[in-house]
C-alpha cells in the first residue's frame, strides 16, 4: 500500500508503541506466580507467541525506517538556489536551530558586565562582549526564522512523496 512519508511518520510511531506495549506483555506472561501445591492458570498467550509477535513488529520497524530513509534520500526539495536531499534539509534545520539559540544566548547579553568575584576580592573585574548583542540577536531571529521556512519545505515535500509498506492496515 502507497502512503505518503507523513503518514509513514505516523504509522512508524504506532509501530513503536505496538513494540513497546508488546514487550510490557511479554514481561507480565514470562513469569506466574504459585503456591505451592495449588495449580496456577496459564496465560492466553504464551511466551513464544509474544516473542513471534515482537520480532514481526521488529520488522515493521525497521521496513518503516529504511522506507522514510529511501524516501529521504531520494526526495530533494528546492533551498537558496540549490536542490538538496531531505536528509540533507533535516541535518540543516537541526545546525540553523542551534545556531539561532546560540546566537540568542549571545545577543541576551550585556555589551559591558560587571563581575563579582567574591566577596573578599576588592578587584573589579569587566567582562565586554567583542560583538554587537542587539545585532547578534536580530541575526539569531533572522536564523530561527530561516529554520522555519526550511522546516515547512520539508514538510510539504513530505506531503507530496510516498512509500510503499505492505502492512499499514495492521496499525489503522
Amino acid at each position: 500500500m502507497q502512503i505518503t512519508v507523513a503518514e509513514a511518520r505516523l504509522l512508524k510511531n504506532a509501530v513503536s508503541k505496538k513494540l513497546h506495549d508488546l514487550i510490557q506483555d511479554r514481561s507480565q506472561i514470562a513469569y506466574v506466580e504459585f503456591e505451592k501445591g495449588e495449580e496456577y492458570t496459564p496465560h492466553a498467550r504464551t511466551f513464544q507467541v509474544v516473542s513471534a509477535e515482537i520480532q514481526q513488529v521488529r520488522n515493521h520497524y525497521r521496513a518503516v525506517t529504511k522506507a522514510l530513509a529511501a524516501s529521504n534520500l531520494r526526495t530533494t526539495i528546492e533551498w537558496k538556489g540549490e536542490k538538496i536531499s531531505i536528509v540533507e534539509a533535516l541535518e540543516l534545520v537541526k545546525q540553523l536551530r542551534a545556531e539561532a539559540e546560540m546566537l540568542q544566548e549571545f545577543g541576551n547579553s550585556q555589551q559591558v558586565e560587571r563581575i563579582a568575584r567574591g566577596a573578599f576580592d576588592a578587584n573589579v573585574v569587566y567582562k565586554k562582549a567583542l560583538f554587537d548583542p542587539p545585532a547578534v540577536k536580530k541575526q539569531a531571529e533572522k536564523t530561527e526564522k530561516e529554520a522555519n521556512r526550511l522546516s515547512i519545505l520539508i514538510d510539504k515535500a513530505n506531503f507530496n512523496a510516498a512509500v510503499d509498506l505492505d502492512f499499514v492496515e495492521e496499525y489503522q
